[in-house]
């Protein structure tokens, strides 16, 4: 039986009982013959319809075999002891049906290199590959890397085409198979689907949905509305329901539109093909929509979490928005989280280039001097410090320190941090004097507005005494970062990142006075504390690594020095070009 539905399978049963001379050509009549014939083979094909109940026409003896065939997994339950799921086929199977269903089986090696190139942009899914077999045997005049260069272009095109020729009976493309399923579904999963479409299709944490809809029910100001009205349809009595977010997600794997897999929280994967179609099948007032729902999506989640992992674990659904995002789409201040969430992530290129757009979009709508257009500036500086650009970032850093100087006056706070932001690129520009004088009027001015153990203020404290370590002032800069680590101590505890930062920095310090055992103390705490906070592949504890391994050899444990040393460059060669930071120890 082709397309398993309640009337092909009654139109099937009533053709058995004409054909079996019965006495009423009728469903149940056929049922009944079954059971007295010794040997049958009933096949339920394409049985997709979650609304089928093919209990019904099961015939009632012992007797017999039944085969179905189903994207729908809740067919288990037909045979729970007794199913097997098919996964994506191998690049070998794949190649074989392509070859079979195109009747080209003595491909020259370039042509041969090409089929493998297609089965693999075909996501190796069967029926797109006897799709794409069938369309290259009923027009033999194109070559199968033309086929592939067509295919890249205009993918909604081949894989919406009405199947002509093929090895099976099929009869639906691969875009109106999902079609069909899509058109069943109700609206809360097809919202899942549409968001969902503008991200990556693999990995999606399904957490950050319920995270975005707590950060927007305790902010009522922010602006947000496409994704709240989404959230909303998983929202029962005002609070959020997981439950109805779960059926939600059954209903789209029952159809085989999304799989769900336990990494270390619930991830959502869609198969290549499918993400596709889910995108381009949308209207485009859908499509502008969804890119706007996500964006949001980012600025919600962004409020709040913003650790290395988690932002990690984001960027791939973020380059993939924004290879769909444009001027007109774009939601600037959700850029401004997007941008932020490439910094947590050490991706200091993507951020520069997200971030330039924009400065260019706020300067455009609000003038230079604009809050929101030196804020980006703001953000874009940091991007181009820690990617080495440091002439352009110091350049910015100017401009907003006078634009904030003629807003706010001298004294107030953001001036006093626009200040503190260009003292450390003129530091790291080897502006020493500059940069040291800078510090020490930042100093003040924090102490005079906060007092001497407010947070800002210790970290001004704390990039004086990186300031004068590098211009050889060792004395005075191991005394602000004994007062540093001890103020942080006395703030944020023991094992607080910043106090952490402060310890690191005094080793670093200690290592160029020339005091190895203490400075090799305080390097083994540091990398200790890291390790146990975020893992052995955090940028930080790379860093951590490296900088006690140049303790250690200027110490003279050069067999330690050395499998340190081996370490991180393991460390790095994995998280090749991942960060700029990865490529410096101090």
């Amino acid at each position: 039986m082709i397309n398993s539905s309640q009337e092909s399978i009654q139109q099937f049963l009533i053709q058995v009982a004409h054909n079996a001379q019965l006495r009423e050509a009728i469903p149940a009549a056929a049922l009944v013959w079954f059971c007295y014939e010794t040997e049958w083979l009933m096949i339920f094909d394409n049985a997709d319809d979650p609304d089928l109940d093919l209990w019904k026409f099961f015939p009632a003896c012992s007797h017999g075999n039944i085969i179905i065939t189903s994207r729908n997994k809740a067919c288990i339950k037909y045979a729970p002891g007794n199913f097997y799921k098919v996964g994506e086929m191998s690049n070998e199977d794949s190649l074989s049906i392509l070859l079979k269903a195109s009747h080209r089986l003595n491909l020259l090696e370039d042509e041969h290199a090409a089929a493998k190139e297609l089965v693999q942009e075909l996501g190796y899914l069967a029926l797109a590959i006897v799709q794409a077999g069938g369309y290259l045997h009923y027009n033999q005049h194109v070559k199968i890397d033309e086929y592939v260069e067509n295919y890249k272009k205009d993918k909604l095109k081949y894989l919406a085409q009405v199947k002509i020729h093929n090895m099976d009976n099929y009869p639906l493309s691969v875009f109106a198979t999902w079609d069909c399923s899509y058109q069943r579904l109700e609206k809360k999963a097809k919202e899942i689907l549409i968001l969902c479409s503008v991200l990556h299709y693999s990995k999606i944490p399904v957490k950050i949905f319920e995270q975005a809809w707590d950060i927007l029910s305790q902010d009522s100001e922010l602006e947000a509305q496409e994704i709240k009205e989404t959230l909303n349809l998983f929202v029962k009595d005002g609070n959020w329901d997981d439950n109805i977010l779960e059926e939600a997600l059954d209903v789209l794997q029952n159809y085989s539109l999304v799989d769900i897999s336990r990494e270390g929280g619930a991830l959502l994967n869609i198969h290549p093909l499918v993400h596709i179609w889910s995108y381009k099948s949308l209207s485009t007032a859908k499509q502008k929509k969804a890119q706007i729902c996500a964006q949001q999506l980012f600025y919600c989640i962004n409020k709040r979490e913003r650790n290395y992992c988690d932002a990690v674990q984001r960027v791939a659904h973020l380059q993939e928005l924004l290879k769909l995002v444009t001027e007109d789409t774009i939601v600037l201040k959700a850029g401004d989280a997007m941008g932020q969430i490439f910094q947590n992530a050490y991706m200091w290129d993507e951020a520069e280039k997200l971030q330039r757009q924009i400065l260019m979009i706020y300067v455009e709508e609000f003038g230079g001097n604009h809050f929101n257009t030196i804020n980006a500036m703001v953000n874009l500086a940091i991007s181009l410090k820690e990617s080495g650009k440091l002439q352009e970032a110091e350049g910015f850093e100017q401009e907003v320190l006078k634009a904030r100087t003629e807003a706010f006056g001298s004294k107030h706070p953001e001036t006093i941090r626009a200040m503190g932001n260009l003292a450390t690129t003129l530091m790291e520009a080897g502006k020493l004097q500059e940069a040291e004088e800078f510090g020490q009027e930042v100093l003040k001015a924090m102490t005079a507005a906060f007092g001497s153990k407010h947070p800002e203020t210790i970290r001004a404290m704390g990039n004086l005494a990186i300031t004068l370590m590098e211009a050889g002032k060792l004395q005075e800069a191991e005394e602000f970062g004994q007062k540093v680590l001890k103020a942080r101590t006395e703030v944020f505890g023991r094992k607080h990142p910043n106090t952490i930062t402060a310890m690191e920095n005094l080793a670093i310090t200690l290592k160029k006075a020339g005091k190895l055992q203490e400075a090799e103390e305080f390097g083994q705490k540091v990398l200790k504390a890291r390790t146990k906070a975020f893992g052995r592949k955090h940028p930080e504890i790379i860093r951590a690594m490296g900088n006690l391994a140049i303790t250690l050899m200027e110490a003279g444990k050069l067999q330690d020095a050395e499998e340190l040393e081996q370490e991180v460059l393991k460390a790095r060669t994995e998280a090749l070009g991942s960060s700029k930071l990865l490529e410096q120890t101090s």
